[in-house]
């Protein structure tokens, strides 16, 4: 045993984010800095599809360090500092949310810092080639069966749930950026305790007004900027609940031939037997750690061309 606040003999050293850029120029092995530990096997992924060489480093992990896009601001700042003369773009990156950012003018201006296209990262895997990816991992039925049709389907059936948290969305981006604003609920609350608490119905009372704030910002109801609004993880759970549902809802869809009929089915099997029954236990959250494993979405293409480029030291 030892003490909580006693550093094993063990324990890997904790370098200080300068540190870090002189081991990368000595090393030629860039440094990447994330917001979270959550983020770092995501890029990860991306890094190593394209080939680079990198370490990545979650914010906190780094000495003095804090989590959050905070944390990789402040990281890039204290290497600016020590760094005259040096070509940082070379072997520092941080990578940052979206957020709110943008609605706030407070986007960092440095070239050493990255910021996301969307919300945020878990924000690019609800598209619907995730559930092409997925739906086939934890049923019998394959890419005949679940086709891009069906899955296609299968996400504007999700997207429905999806759309409604526009608003939600939206009173949360109003309290971030107006001082003084009587909101129900921010983006600190999880959508699991708005929805407990029924807020997301209360705050349909608000529409008008939150149309009104959202039309200074150039903002509409549409599926592209429910993604730059929404807060990832809100955006993530409620995919992975609606997928969860959606998969188990196949077999009587097959059933009744409502989707391409399976073999079994379409022979009247006597034990009620469908490919599209679900082939093991699963979660939402299970659907959703295995969502990050893919590396071929669409919407991450933008993100792995950056890493790409950043990756090519002379």
């Amino acid at each position: 045993m030892f003490n909580l606040g006693e550093e094993s003999d063990d324990a890997l050293p904790q370098f200080t984010a300068d540190e870090l850029l002189n081991l990368a120029i000595v090393s030629k092995t860039p440094v990447i800095f994330v917001e979270g530990y959550d983020d770092v096997p995501i890029f990860e992924r991306l890094a190593e599809e394209v080939e680079i060489r990198h370490d990545i480093y979650a914010s906190e992990a780094v000495k003095g360090g804090i989590p959050g896009c905070e944390g990789v601001i402040k990281h890039i700042q204290s290497i600016r500092e020590i760094s005259e003369g040096i070509d940082l773009e070379k072997y520092v990156l941080g990578i940052i949310d979206r957020d709110v950012r943008t609605y706030r003018n407070e986007v960092p201006q440095d070239t050493t810092i990255f910021t996301l296209n969307l919300n945020s990262i878990e924000s690019h895997y609800v598209h619907p080639e995730t559930i092409e990816y997925l739906a086939p991992k934890f049923t019998r039925a394959g890419p005949k069966l679940l086709n891009k049709q069906v899955c296609l389907d299968m996400f504007r059936e999700i997207s429905i749930e999806l759309n409604n948290l526009y608003y939600v969305s939206l009173e949360a981006l109003k309290k971030s950026c107006v001082a003084d604003y009587s909101s129900l609920f921010g983006y600190k609350q999880s959508i699991k305790a708005i929805k407990h608490q029924n807020l997301h119905i209360q705050v349909l009372e608000k529409k008008e007004e939150l149309d009104s704030f959202a039309s200074t910002l150039g903002i509409t109801c549409t599926f592209e900027n429910l993604l730059l609004i929404c807060k990832g993880k809100w955006l993530a759970d409620t995919f992975g609940d609606q997928l969860y549902e959606s998969i188990a809802k196949l077999p009587a869809l097959c059933a009744e031939a409502k989707i391409p009929q399976c073999q079994l089915c379409k022979a009247q099997d006597p034990q009620n037997k469908c490919l599209y029954k679900k082939s093991m236990q699963i979660t939402a959250d299970l659907l959703l750690g295995h969502a990050y494993i893919n590396t071929s979405i669409p919407t991450l293409t933008y993100i792995k061309e950056k890493l790409k480029t950043f990756g090519m030291l002379d």
